[in-house]
């Protein structure tokens, strides 16, 4: 694997998170299939030759996502031989977040964290997915590059995802507000 300064690498400009504005440059709920992103600032679909280029530049063939707000972390590895694109970043999240989770994961939540899970998810779906478990923060705010390179993990980059709240949403998180959770330091991690 060759070695590339952590600095030097740029995500494209709609995956990448600013803690200074509340959303990404796409309007993305990862409950919704990546074909219904759109452009933030003016709600027009984007193309898909838009979203298929380099998630990151220089191009990765691996990119590993830290996603910490689930009850169980979960490290997705996005593949891709020619180079990591943003529409496969967004593929690997939407799958992720559709994922059944286990019963051991069920039980980590609190009463009143599977009472709301209960009350918000589809009646008609038997089992709790992993974006069930977000409640009302499911919409991409973007990634960016996990302050805690290389010591902890195999992966030459890490990145983490944050999320934020939909319009419209009514929970304790304020319009806009994002969510970025992440491991104790216990565990190595921040």
């Amino acid at each position: 694997m060759s070695h590339i300064n952590p600095s030097k690498i740029k995500l494209d400009d709609f995956l990448k998170y600013n803690q200074n504005r509340p959303c990404s440059q796409i309007d993305w709920d990862l409950k919704d299939p990546p074909s219904s992103v759109r452009l933030a600032k003016n709600d027009k679909p984007i193309a898909t030759s838009r979203l298929s280029v380099y998630a990151t530049n220089p191009p990765l063939c691996v990119l590993t996502i830290l996603c910490e707000l689930f009850p169980d972390p979960l490290l997705l590895r996005v593949y891709n031989s020619q180079g990591v694109t943003v529409l496969d970043v967004l593929e690997a999240i939407s799958r992720a977040g559709k994922e059944r989770i286990a019963y051991s994961e069920v039980k980590k939540l609190s009463e009143k964290q599977r009472q709301r899970i209960e009350e918000l998810r589809d009646p008609w779906r038997a089992n709790i997915n992993r974006a069930d478990c977000l409640m009302h923060t499911t919409k991409f705010a973007g990634l960016s590059i996990a302050p805690f390179q290389e010591e902890e993990f195999e992966e030459e980059f890490v990145f983490m995802l944050t999320l934020s709240r939909p319009r419209g949403s009514r929970s304790g998180l304020k319009r806009g507000s994002s969510l970025t959770l992440s491991r104790s330091r216990s565990r190595g991690l921040y």
